[in-house]
């Protein structure tokens, strides 16, 4: 029983995964699959409406279209219009011939009766000797008048190419009877003789404003976009009004006049429906996520219990505490397995930390004292030549100072019973190298200590020697390359987070390209110490050594800046503790 139980406890974590994945892809596959078909259906439900409707509208323009051209067939047929064109034949004076067509056939035209709304129409009946006969829409007399006169008219009426026996469309143009930029689009028929059927005498124009088809089509809102094209594709007229039209639910039919209509859906409208069924499918499947992960977290919830306990003892491990106690597995073989294998694990690591403790100690100790004992030998050597120049002047008391004061310096950089020193004990062994510089230099060389007030000497600790290298770099690079006098400041203050020590000289200054070789060996070294310790000796950059034993012994509260203004200022700062 117990080895069917850990069998079942151990497949029972890997199936409820791959379950909760396979849940989570099922219902983002199926939401997918049904929003696809849900939009498809809606737009071939919607193409469907829209072909409907533009057929619907077709048969409306066709209607209008079949009107004009019964009322232009009507007019160009009727017995009395063509009588009334013979009997002006034999009349001279055009204003009688006028006279006479505007009162017989204006009555003829507004006493017709079609089956058609004729005041949507402008009717006109023209021939080529300037006979014009008009009805409906108003016209401007003056314009008419105007046109009837030009050279222009004759040559217009000869251009007219009209169909014997039939109809010919004319697209949209500007109305030439007035003196407003309203578009027409007409129709003509011709009037033939009433003696010769073969010989046209008149012309008769039926006229419509294309603000008439929209009128006519006139949807009830903005979800759908006409756009009526003549066969050239020029637009008569539309309700786009810059709306966007949808790219998948239209529809395009050709009138009978072989202009084409085309109905869009609005693409806002088909936009919103798409975004709404995107909101819908996400919410959808977010609670059925939602859902199936809080199903499989009550699960595994229960089944990861014991695990959750060992995790627990893991994040309580810290440097201080490598220990985790013995949990109780309930017989599951993984847990007993992790739990063990921990157990003896931070046991064997507490053991190498506390060796690896000692061997680090141990180095840092060797690295500081290594570093600590460097004194430049060219220092050594130049003092030893200044004791015998004093010898031979018999300035006996000169070279007991000498003495003196490198004797000093010796045994307090040699001396390794501590690691740390007060900044006062460094000062002191500073005091005793420039004391050595200026018996050398006499008064080519003057230093200066500036000590901030109050401040405590005694109780800053530092590392041992750091500070004579600093001072030594002035006389190797600062002044190396400059004439005297030579001057040295060293300048002790504090703020509130850190002390400062600042060594200022007057010397020639340290270029861009030095600063960044000492960063790169001080890098170098931090990195590699062991490998590193000779190109960190005397014999190279003097004062990377001092920087060196400061960065390993302070670590991230320690930093140095240097600048270069009338000379080198090196600043040094550490973090108050």
């Amino acid at each position: 029983m117990k080895n069917i139980l850990r069998k079942h406890l151990y497949f029972q974590e890997t199936l409820f995964l791959y379950l909760s994945i396979f849940i989570i892809l099922l219902s983002v596959v199926s939401t997918l699959i049904l929003s696809y078909f849900y939009f498809n259906s809606y737009i071939e439900k919607n193409n469907k409406y829209v072909n409907e409707l533009n057929n619907t509208t077709a048969k409306s323009l066709n209607a209008l279209f079949s009107d004009m051209d019964s009322l232009a067939l009507y007019l160009s047929t009727n017995l009395d219009i063509k009588e009334s064109f013979k009997k002006v034949e034999d009349m001279e004076n055009f204003s009688e011939r006028k006279r006479f067509l505007y009162g017989e056939i204006k009555n003829i035209v507004t006493s017709i009766s079609v089956p058609n709304n004729t005041s949507n129409f402008r009717v006109n009946i023209f021939d080529k000797n300037r006979n014009f006969i008009t009805t409906g829409f108003p016209v401007d007399n003056d314009v008419l008048a105007k046109w009837l006169e030009s050279e222009d008219y004759e040559k217009w009426y000869e251009s007219l190419e009209i169909e014997e026996n039939s109809y010919s469309f004319v697209n949209l143009e500007s109305d030439y009877l007035s003196k407003e930029n309203e578009k027409f689009f007409s129709l003509y028929r011709e009037v033939y003789s009433i003696n010769f059927i073969d010989k046209p005498v008149a012309i008769v124009e039926i006229q419509c404003p294309s603000k008439y088809i929209g009128r006519l089509i006139n949807f009830d809102n903005n979800d759908y976009i006409f756009e009526v094209r003549d066969e050239s594709g020029n637009i008569i007229s539309t309700n786009k009004a810059g709306k966007k039209v949808s790219k998948n639910i239209y529809s395009k039919i050709y009138l009978s006049n072989l202009w084409s209509l085309s109905i869009y859906q609005n693409e806002d409208l088909e936009k919103n429906t798409f975004y709404m069924l995107i909101i819908i499918s996400i919410i959808g499947m977010i609670l059925l996520m939602l859902i199936v992960n809080a199903i499989i977290y009550l699960i595994t919830n229960r089944l990861t219990f014991p695990l959750r306990k060992l995790s627990d003892e893991l994040l309580a491990v810290t440097i201080d505490n490598m220990h985790i106690s013995d949990i109780e597995t309930y017989n599951i073989r993984e847990l007993e397995v992790l739990n063990t294998t921990f157990y003896t694990m931070f046991e064997r690591l507490n053991t190498s930390i506390d060796e690896n403790i000692k061997l680090k100690d141990c180095e840092t100790r060797a690295q500081l004292i290594a570093l600590q004992s460097q004194i430049d030998p060219h220092f050594i050597y130049n003092t030893l030549a200044t004791i015998k120049a004093s010898n031979r002047s018999n300035n006996r008391t000169q070279i007991n100072d000498i003495c003196d004061c490198l004797a000093k310096m010796l045994r307090y950089s040699h001396t390794y019973t501590d690691e740390e020193v007060s900044l006062k004990d460094e000062l002191d062994a500073a005091k005793l190298y420039l004391n050595i510089m200026k018996i050398r230099y006499e008064d080519l060389f003057e230093y200066n200590i500036n000590i901030a007030d109050n401040f405590d000497l005694e109780n800053k600790k530092l590392v041992r020697f750091f500070l004579q290298p600093l001072l030594e770099n002035s006389f190797k690079h600062g002044f190396s390359k400059v004439a005297p006098p030579y001057y040295l400041d060293i300048n002790i203050e504090e703020d509130e987070s850190f002390y400062y020590i600042e060594v200022l000289d007057n010397g020639i200054g340290i270029s861009d390209e030095a600063i960044k070789d000492l960063e790169y060996k001080l890098d170098t070294f931090i990195s590699n110490t062991w490998s590193k310790l000779p190109a960190l000796s005397f014999g190279g950059m003097g004062f990377v050594n001092s920087l060196a034993r400061l960065k390993i012994y302070f670590k991230e509260n320690f930093f140095y800046e240097i600048k270069v203004n009338n000379g080198t200022s090196i600043r040094l700062g550490v973090r108050k503790c």
